[in-house]
């Protein structure tokens, strides 16, 4: 049996950089290896993306809890590593901070506040009231 068809067409970590940018082309209900119920995002036309409950709770906090509104809508992907039976392995979790305007261009991260420096005094020993 030929298997070049088979298990290609999910993104896999080791195949991105530390930040990638996708747009969700499609949301299917399916079922994970234990039989449980998942969701598969369909990601720029042709890889697909198995989300754990943590990346559906980022997803749904970004676009709200219906998935059809996640249609064509960008999102950055973030590489993090984890362990499991002393392995280590890359995963992706959804970076909810990057906010991404078009696919294929750099990440922009929202623009920094600035904030007024704390007021400072001319404090010395003898005005503190603690005891040491």
């Amino acid at each position: 049996m030929d298997v070049s068809n088979y298990g290609g067409s999910y993104l896999k970590a080791s195949d991105a950089q530390a930040e990638t940018h996708v747009r969700i082309e499609a949301v299917d209900a399916d079922t994970d290896y234990n039989g449980k119920p998942c969701l598969v995002l369909t990601l720029n036309g042709d890889k697909k993306w198995q989300l754990k409950p943590r990346d559906v709770n980022a997803i749904k906090a970004l676009f709200g809890k219906d998935s059809d509104g996640w249609i064509g809508k960008p999102i950055t992907l973030t590489v993090d590593q984890g362990e499991y039976q002393d392995t280590p392995y890359d995963f992706f979790v959804v970076n909810p901070y990057v906010k991404k305007e078009a696919v294929g261009q750099p990440a922009v991260a929202p623009a920094a506040k600035e904030v007024d420096a704390p007021p400072t005094a001319d404090f010395t020993e003898e005005d503190s009231d603690l005891p040491f």
